[in-house]
């Protein structure tokens, strides 16, 4: 089971600079080299399993959207996951 939790790409700067432990953003137009990531990157993260949209709101919130994914998608496939 994978789960791809997507957000906007100005949310995902702001969260990534708040610590500088991105390699990859060191010392380059950090908005820049994550656009092409997320570009070179997003069709293997949409064969996840689940997408969940991740915004600015507390991550509780998010938690709560992954759980209620998971649930409906265990009620589809009868139980059995």
């Amino acid at each position: 089971m994978s789960i791809w939790l997507r957000a906007p790409l100005d949310l995902l700067i702001q969260r990534v600079l708040r610590k500088d432990t991105r390699p990859l953003l060191r010392n380059t137009d950090s908005k820049a080299t994550l656009e092409r990531l997320l570009r070179e990157r997003e069709p293997i993260y949409a064969q996840a399993d689940l997408v969940i949209e991740s915004d600015e709101g507390p991550h509780d919130v998010v938690v709560k959207r992954i759980v209620a994914a998971l649930d409906e998608r265990k009620a589809r496939a009868g139980g059995k996951e």
